[in-house]
């Protein structure tokens, strides 16, 4: 687990990268209580269910590392994800991931359990730390963004969305439209600028953070 429990959002249209470093992240944290809302099913090498009472049971172990695979329909995923949400305050000393989170979580609402784990997850009774993801930072709710510890964003497709996340960065919603795939923008809470980035892998150079500079150029800039 990290040193203190954070709250970290990783931003980004498909295909930029969002989800190879959310896993890159979690890899580097080492969590020994880990548990994933794996709505995209993209978390094959944990242990996966698809009953979330058997999920909720597995969190009564000393360590695990389970995904949970909610149902596609809507009613009932709200209703799971809630009730997940509050199993994970209960199990306490989790490394929470939420996959896509526009699809649990609207810009003025949030459910009750999140909000309570956004709110309350860090502290010393809990101790959640949090990474959330989404395609569209402009239908995800107010409190999570506005308590993340770290922001981290790739291309955003759609103006709305830009400019959301830019508001968080503290840069031209223009920068978050024009970025490569792979490449990013992150600002840490507390932090003065905002810093470029470039994913890699193993075997490949490029990576790494740089000091935030002027953007690529880009022609046409889409708006929604």
């Amino acid at each position: 687990m990290p040193a203190k429990p954070l709250i970290l959002a990783a931003l980004g249209a498909r295909g930029t990268g969002k989800s190879a470093w959310a896993k890159k992240t979690i890899d580097k944290a080492k969590p020994s209580r880990l548990a994933v809302w794996d709505l995209m099913q993209e978390y094959d090498h944990l242990q996966i269910f698809d009953q979330l009472g058997d999920a909720i049971r597995a969190m009564k172990a000393r360590t695990f590392r389970i995904a949970f695979r909610p149902s596609r329909d809507d009613a009932v995923r709200d209703r799971q994800f809630d009730i997940w949400c509050r199993a994970l305050l209960a199990a306490g000393r989790v490394y929470c991931v939420v996959e896509e989170l526009a699809f649990v979580t609207k810009p003025m609402k949030a459910p009750a359990g999140w909000r309570e784990m956004i709110l309350l997850g860090r502290h010393k009774q809990h101790e959640l730390s949090i990474l959330g993801t989404s395609q569209r930072p402009a239908s995800i709710d107010k409190d999570f963004l506005s308590n993340c510890d770290l922001v981290h964003c790739g291309r955003l497709a759609y103006k709305p969305d830009a400019v959301k996340a830019s508001e968080v960065l503290g840069v031209p919603f223009e920068d978050l439209l024009r970025l490569p795939d792979l490449d990013y923008i992150e600002r840490a809470a507390g932090a003065h600028d905002a810093t470029r980035g470039r994913l890699s892998f193993a075997g490949q150079g490029g990576g790494g953070k740089r000091p935030l500079g002027k953007p690529p150029k880009a022609a046409n800039l889409p708006e929604e």
